[in-house]
């Protein structure tokens, strides 16, 4: 048998599997074994999606904007500017439970895209990338807005439902931390007063005599009136010795 005559006979085989396939499916959907799903079905099914998708993003992308915003406002991102302790510490006090859900989000949407067949062809670290990729787009445009802004305002002030408490306290001082910030008052040669920055209904307003870190010069004090972020071991008498000091300039404070 020649390569010719061969291939017609695969073809004509084909050919027959197919029309017994067919006339199957055709005798199976008229005895009533297989239903037929209408087509506004898988239409609403890419809708639902496609709602899914935007939403699970949406609060990815406002999770990943809140947890910069955070390290910002709280001043915690100054830690990193202050040797391996300021290091340990900022590791530690990292909102770490936020970046887990924001992974558990984006697991759950990639599983959701390749159970609808839309990226079986992508690897699982390819779609994750391009997930996350979005997410940090849209997180940089809401924290170039002052979304979170209005939020901590509304949340110090009168309040705030269900994320209030995410908001409040990010500007104060927080001695179980060791980071302090606030207003400096009083400066002597190697300290100075810090009066800290509170909420609205705090009635009691401590004050801090802060020393500075080990081996600064007196130059290093801060000038009244100057907002800084001290990081520091709180002792008794409500002294702190520092260990990083930080003057916070304009744009800091409005966080």
């Amino acid at each position: 048998m020649n390569k010719a005559s061969h291939t017609n006979q695969m073809n004509f085989m084909n050919e027959n599997e197919n029309k017994n396939i067919r006339s199957q499916v055709l005798e199976k959907i008229t005895s009533g074994k297989i239903n037929m799903t209408p087509r506004f079905y898988f239409v609403l099914k890419i809708v639902a999606l496609v709602v899914v998708v935007l939403l699970t993003l949406m609060v990815s992308s406002l999770l990943i904007s809140f947890i910069i915003f955070s390290l910002m406002a709280s001043g915690r991102l100054v830690l990193l500017g202050f040797g391996a302790r300021g290091f340990l510490n900022f590791f530690l006090l990292f909102p770490w439970l936020l970046l887990v859900v924001e992974i558990l989000l984006l697991i759950a949407l990639e599983r959701l895209l390749k159970h609808f067949r839309l990226g079986y062809r992508s690897s699982f670290s390819t779609l994750i990338a391009v997930i996350l990729c979005m997410s940090l787009v849209i997180s940089v445009v809401i924290n170039s807005t002052s979304f979170h802004r209005m939020l901590q305002d509304r949340a110090e002030k009168s309040g705030l439902p269900l994320v209030g408490d995410y908001y409040r306290g990010l500007r104060r001082s927080q001695p179980n931390e060791e980071i302090f910030r606030g207003v400096v008052s009083d400066v002597s040669t190697s300290s100075f007063v810090l009066n800290p920055q509170l909420d609205s209904d705090d009635a009691v307003i401590p004050k801090y005599i802060v020393f500075l870190p080990a081996g600064s010069a007196s130059s290093s004090l801060p000038l009244a009136g100057d907002t800084v972020f001290v990081a520091g071991q709180l002792r008794a008498g409500n002294t702190i010795q520092a260990y990083g000091l930080q003057k916070l300039s304009n744009s800091s404070v409005s966080y």
